[in-house]
């Protein structure tokens, strides 16, 4: 005895539906129409990537400053309060 699909979706019954490939979808192609919502959160965060690319490389003022405070011997040199601090600044925890 040979055992098929087709002798065993005879005997169940089961008739499989003939699947017809269909066209483009019968709505009208619109043009021009393309639409964008921008969320307030992510206009803030693209003014300030604005903000920082506008913004000098160097900031003389901080330079100036360092410079003043090593001429003077007042320069902080503890490198992990340091290193804390660059970290809060670049986290905007500071």
């Amino acid at each position: 005895m040979n055992i098929s699909n087709a002798s065993i979706n005879k005997i169940a019954g089961i008739g499989l539906p003939k699947v017809q490939p269909v066209g483009p979808a019968d709505e009208p192609e619109v043009r021009g129409t393309d639409t964008v919502d921008v969320s307030r959160r992510a206009s803030e965060v693209a003014a300030g990537v604005r903000a920082a690319k506008a913004a000098p490389e160097v900031r003389e003022d901080r330079v100036a400053e360092a410079a003043r405070k090593l001429r003077e011997g007042s320069l902080e040199r503890d490198p992990g309060r340091l290193a804390d601090r660059l970290l809060s600044s670049l986290s905007g925890k500071e």
